[in-house]
């Protein structure tokens, strides 16, 4: 582990400066830290892996993520792993993070090799303490900023692109697997499944059990088929009491008790019949 660090004590007081810097290498595979910080703290991987708070989150090479202060840092090091960090604090941040529409607590990915590169030149321009190296520093991490925003908006449009094909195939085949779909977006497994969670706010897994558990609903209410008919149909044909499982998890009845329940509701009232009196002559 290689970590040098200097920090900023801003004699200046400035309403938004880089607090301290330092940069990881080669930090072994499973190493820990256990950290809680009380200014915000931005993480670039530039090599192996990073798991966050107990592998909710994950990244990967070229991967961001920003931690808010007193944020819990629960970091496991993966594949000899290089990092660069930066903390940052002052009172304009939070405002200049939503203005430039940065998201905190997610993962972003930074394709542009100049905003790495970016990340390199400010780390050792803190580190090297020239004259003016606080000015420098400070306002280097704010264009920073302003170019990962600007990245950021131009990649949006695609990404909502490949996200709208794949929900297409899951609407196909809602079994359709996770490997399938990240060849589809030409990603790893991992990223995609990042990007399509920041897209629709659902897990792949989550929004494919949101289709079947809808088309079966439907065809409950709607028609006379057979419970089992119905499991087949949406792709149980060999595990058709798996459905059952399924269906009661995301909803909270079994299949026929869903029927029996809201079938009634759905039929429409029959008609009474009107009694004619016939007049005698």
């Amino acid at each position: 582990m290689s970590k040098i660090s200097v920090k900023n004590s801003n004699i200046l007081g400035e309403s938004f400066f880089v607090v301290n810097c330092w940069k990881n290498s080669s930090l072994p595979d499973g190493y820990q830290l256990n950290e809680r910080e009380s200014d915000w703290a931005l993480v670039l991987i530039t090599k192996g892996e990073l798991s966050i708070n107990n592998s909710e989150n994950s990244l990967s090479e070229n991967d961001i993520y920003i931690f808010p202060p007193n944020a819990p840092q629960n970091l496991t090091y993966k594949g000899n792993s290089c990092s660069y960090w930066i903390h940052f604090n002052g009172d304009d941040v939070e405002n200049l993070l939503k203005t430039l529409k940065i998201p905190v607590k997610t993962v972003c990915t930074v394709k542009n090799d100049e905003l790495i590169n970016y990340i390199d030149i400010i780390t050792k321009e803190f580190l090297l303490k020239n004259l003016f190296y606080e000015e420098l520093t400070n306002l280097g991490f704010k264009s920073f900023l302003y170019s990962l925003a600007r990245q950021m908006t131009i990649k949006t449009p695609v990404y909502q692109n490949i996200v709208k094909e794949v929900i297409l195939a899951m609407y196909s085949n809602p079994h359709i697997s996770n490997d399938e779909c990240a060849k589809i977006c030409l990603m790893s497994k991992d990223h995609f499944i990042r990007i399509f969670k920041s897209a629709t706010g659902l897990t792949p897994v989550q929004f494919k059990k949101n289709i079947i558990v809808a088309r079966a609903k439907n065809l409950l209410l709607k028609t006379n088929l057979s419970v089992t008919s119905i499991a087949i149909s949406s792709g149980f044909s060999e595990y058709p009491l798996y459905f059952n499982r399924l269906f009661k998890n995301e909803t909270g009845y079994y299949p026929s008790d869903f029927r029996k329940t809201f079938g009634e509701i759905q039929e429409k009232p029959a008609k009474k019949r009107q009694n004619h009196t016939v007049k005698k002559d």
